[in-house]
Formats: structure tokens, sequence, C-alpha cells
């Protein structure tokens, strides 16, 4: 009887560390699935900022040659004061 009592035992015990060991797997099995989704999800984040990065470089370069072509002006209409203050200057003796 005791034999049997033991091996009944035996039998429980190695059903419920079966049953743990599944439930652990189960657990690591749902850990990884919700890894992989927030992989997915930051690999995403990293494409979408690396596309906005692309783009944001591409406006600096367009706001450099702006800058540059205002300056460029700028300088001409500088160059062209001088000559219309004194026509301003000569159109007022004159009247």
């Amino acid at each position: 009887m005791l034999q049997a009592e033991k091996a009944e035992v035996a039998e429980a015990l190695t059903k419920g560390l079966t049953l743990q060991a599944e439930a652990g797997r189960v657990e690591l099995a749902l850990s990884m699935t919700k890894l992989r989704a927030e992989e997915a999800s930051l690999q995403d984040s990293l494409s979408k900022l690396s596309a906005l990065n692309e783009s944001l470089a591409q406006d600096k370069l367009d706001l450099n040659r702006l800058v540059a072509q205002l300056e460029e002006e700028k300088a001409t209409l500088q160059g062209w004061q001088p000559q219309a203050e004194q026509e301003a200057t000569v159109a007022q003796e004159e009247q």
C-alpha cells in the first residue's frame, strides 16, 4: 500500500511539475510575442525618424540656398543704394 501511495504522490508531483513547466513555457512564449511586437513598433518608429531626418536635411539645404540667394540680392540692392540716393538728391535739387 505504501508503495502505491508513493507512486501516486510521485505521479502527482510529476503532473504538477509538468503543468508548471508548461505554464512557464506559455508565459515565455507570450513574452516573446510581446517583445517581437515591440521590436516591430520600434523598427517602424526608427524608419519614420530616419525619413523625417532625411526630409529635415533636405529642408536645411533648401533654406541655406534660399538664404544665400537672398544675401546676394541684398548685396546687389545695397550696391544700387548709393546711386539711387544720389539720383534722389539730384531730383530734389532740380525741383
